[in-house]
């Protein structure tokens, strides 16, 4: 059996007047302005790594005191 004939059309299910489907998927663009693009090379990880240790160090203990001094 093929997938045709294995196949459900639930087109008439859906509701009138709904816009086009969108367009099928066919990778990033070649400029791609989206987040999540990061040299990593350019990533400071030790800096990050030493300012979050430097917050939690001195902020930890309240860490989850919302509405307070901290948190």
């Amino acid at each position: 059996m093929s997938s045709a004939e294995n196949s459900f059309d639930f087109t008439p299910l859906l509701a009138s007047g709904l816009p086009p489907a969108a367009a099928k998927w066919s990778g990033f663009p070649k400029y791609n302005f989206v987040g999540g693009n990061n040299d990593a090379d350019q990533v400071p990880v030790a800096q990050l790594l030493d300012a979050s240790n430097a917050v939690l160090t001195r902020e930890g203990a309240t860490l989850a005191t919302y509405g307070l001094n901290s948190g």
